[in-house]
């Protein structure tokens, strides 16, 4: 069997991360015409380093991650399937992050018009959504290498040594 305990990790971190950068985006928005800019400049700042921040464990420690399950489960045919969904998943996730941060560094510096703050919130939610893509994904992989159950519902392996133990399931 392998070992899925770091890919789930590493996925529940990016998804904090991704959570964490939609709740600076909104709380940046909120404050973008309030008597405190300074908060919304904050908040986008804020907003930014969470997703370099994700961007920066997708390519050191997720990505790996989920390529080392990969290569161990990639003699189980159930197993591809999702390996491949979740490597792409996990792409566009990071895409949306890269997009995220550099958007959030270009309000920084320039004033937000309408057209950026919206599309600020759907990149975003974009991003939370392709986590839970990826947690979709995730379980099926953490399953996909299970032993199917014996035929007539008793355990053990009839083509091993020994057979079956004719307990059932």
């Amino acid at each position: 069997m392998c070992d899925f305990t770091p890919v789930r990790n590493w996925l529940l971190v990016l998804l904090t991360l991704f959570l964490a950068a939609l709740s600076s985006v909104i709380f940046a928005l909120i404050f973008v015409n309030s008597p405190w800019p300074a908060i919304s400049w904050t908040s986008f700042l804020a907003a930014a380093i969470w997703a370099g921040a994700a961007t920066s464990i997708y390519m050191a420690q997720a990505r790996p991650a989920v390529d080392a399950f990969c290569a161990c489960v990639s003699s189980r045919p159930a197993c591809a399937t999702p390996c491949d969904q979740l490597k792409q998943s996990l792409a566009f996730a990071n895409l949306v992050a890269l997009l995220v941060a550099a958007v959030c560094a270009i309000n920084l510096f320039t004033p937000i018009d309408g057209v950026r703050a919206i599309a600020l919130v759907i990149l975003v939610t974009a991003g939370v959504a392709a986590i839970f893509v990826c947690l979709g994904f995730a379980v099926t992989l953490g399953s996909c290498q299970s032993p199917p159950s014996s035929p007539g519902g008793l355990q053990g392996d009839p083509t091993k040594p020994g057979g079956t133990d004719n307990k059932p399931v």
